[in-house]
């Protein structure tokens, strides 16, 4: 594997261009954008949650790490590097909640509290171990939907940010945080003597509980409602649609490329890469924030979900990677190219 001086990641399409050509969308039908000028931010309390973590078995050995003790887990797969990810949840503790507050369909922040696990798990290293067992969510600090995972003491080990969230349809109380980036925190890349890793992704973290009441029977109650109205119309000729590609940092770290896997397996007894390597195995994966600038909504749907207006089908973001060499003299050159993903959670739902 050739060192990369510089990492470039493009190509972004971001929508399935309609078949039906000849179909008409008229001005005064509604599309799934926002108008959120009267929704008033309202606390909740979250309770009664499941929390999953999954860690990338080659990213704790290449770093020295391995899951000793599971404790009172409701669920376990164990890890096989190159092959799956460990996976264990556990059950919220009923006497503990956290805050959040939604203004609209949106969530802007998480506050005060944190979901306690009587559960947990240990993180042994050379030299030592991390307790987890007992640990807690709480929000991250200078994070507005981002969460801190401590131990007994409040210390805090691990972090996770990115999250996709909202309020299932099916249920109006219970809200769930998916598909976030599982990071060491700070302190643990001290206590592993690499201060290098902090931040440093070694899985993806998810959870769901619910709240203290049915945010939904709130949504109608007038203009203080959190429900605010999504009005915008759907695109047509002479009214302008546009997508951006942006680089987001709402939950307090920015959008970045991650290697998950990189050396000669069985990793680490096959050479995890470094600075000077020549050859190995690499494995990429970034973030993508795409955003509405556009004066109409813009019909995304989570895909393979059914036929939705205006289309009459289930359009949604399809994203292609292209990665670049740029070498000491700046001569760009491509050296590979992604299949197609297809956006799994574009979602109209969270307005605002």
């Amino acid at each position: 594997m050739n060192r990369l001086l510089a990492m470039v990641v493009s190509s972004f399409i971001v929508g399935l261009v309609h078949a039906a050509s000849a179909q008409t969308v008229t001005a005064d039908k509604p599309g799934p954008a926002a108008d959120t000028h009267a929704a008033k931010a309202v606390t909740l309390q979250l309770r009664k949650g499941v929390v999953e973590f999954a860690f990338n078995p080659d990213a704790l050995a290449t770093f020295g790490m391995r899951m000793g003790e599971v404790k009172d887990a409701s669920t376990r797969t164990r890890g096989a590097p190159g092959v799956r990810y460990e996976v264990v949840a556990f059950t919220a503790r009923t006497d503990s909640d956290l805050q959040i507050k939604r203004r609209g369909a949106a969530v802007v922040w998480i506050g005060e509290g944190a979901l306690r696990f009587a559960g947990g798990f240990v993180l042994d290293y050379p030299g030592g171990s991390v307790d987890l067992r007992q640990f807690a969510l709480r929000a991250s600090g200078g994070a507005g939907l981002g969460i801190d995972i401590v131990d007994a003491d409040g210390r805090v080990w691990l972090t996770a940010d990115h999250a996709h969230y909202g309020f299932a349809d099916d249920a109006p109380n219970g809200f769930s945080m998916t598909h976030m980036n599982l990071r060491l925190a700070p302190r643990f890349a001290q206590i592993l003597r690499r201060p290098e890793l902090a931040q440093a992704a070694v899985g993806n973290l998810e959870f769901h509980a619910s709240t203290d009441a049915d945010a939904s029977a709130q949504d109608a109650s007038g203009p203080d409602a959190l429900g605010a109205k999504c009005s915008a119309p759907w695109p047509a000729p002479g009214r302008v649609t546009d997508i951006e590609v942006f680089e987001s940092n709402l939950s307090g770290f920015r959008d970045s490329i991650y290697a998950p896997r990189c050396g000669l397996p069985p990793l680490p007894n096959g050479g995890a890469c470094t600075a000077t390597s020549t050859n190995g195995r690499l494995v990429l994966g970034a973030d993508a924030s795409l955003r509405n600038i556009g004066k109409t909504a813009v019909a995304w749907y989570g895909h393979f979900s059914g036929n939705h207006p205006p289309y009459d089908n289930d359009q949604h973001p399809i994203l292609i990677w292209n990665l670049y060499r740029v070498d000491s003299g700046g001569r760009i050159r491509q050296i590979g190219a992604s299949g197609v993903k297809h956006a799994f959670y574009s979602i109209n739902k969270n307005c605002g």
